[in-house]
């Protein structure tokens, strides 16, 4: 009984704290980088999307880590702030390509950083994750 009482408590204990949100991230490998005729660096990135919740739930994407950076999507609207706003239907994910564009002079450190944080507009609850900003 008291063993059952332990594993039944965990469960529950676990049921309640877990995330209602996920996000995941990977670069797009070829090519790593794109040099473009307006002296931008762009980089492509996957993103991976997870609502748990059992209805619909809206996101904003925001990019930071390299200087003068800027995210487009298709998948996405642009907020009235210049965040990137993603809908997901309940019990869902969505994959979103991401494509970052940064001035060459900050794109100059080989694999700078770049962080990209999800926050659910319902209630505020975020998710981050991490990659590499690529230039030449």
């Amino acid at each position: 009984v008291v063993v059952m009482a332990i594993v039944g408590s965990l469960m529950v204990y676990k049921l309640s704290t877990r995330q209602h949100m996920g996000l995941s991230v990977l670069h797009v490998r070829a090519p790593m980088y794109t040099l473009a005729h307006d002296g931008m660096v762009r980089n492509g990135y996957t993103l991976r999307f997870s609502n748990k919740w059992s209805e619909p739930h809206a996101f904003a994407l925001t990019v930071t880590g390299v200087a003068g950076a800027t995210a487009k999507s298709e998948e996405a609207d642009t907020t009235p702030d210049g965040r990137l706003k993603l809908t997901l239907d309940p019990d869902a994910t969505l994959e979103a390509q991401l494509s970052v564009a940064a001035p060459l002079a900050s794109a100059a450190t080989a694999g700078a950083p770049i962080t990209m944080t999800a926050t659910d507009l319902h209630n505020g609850e975020t998710a981050t994750v991490s990659d590499h900003f690529f230039g030449p």
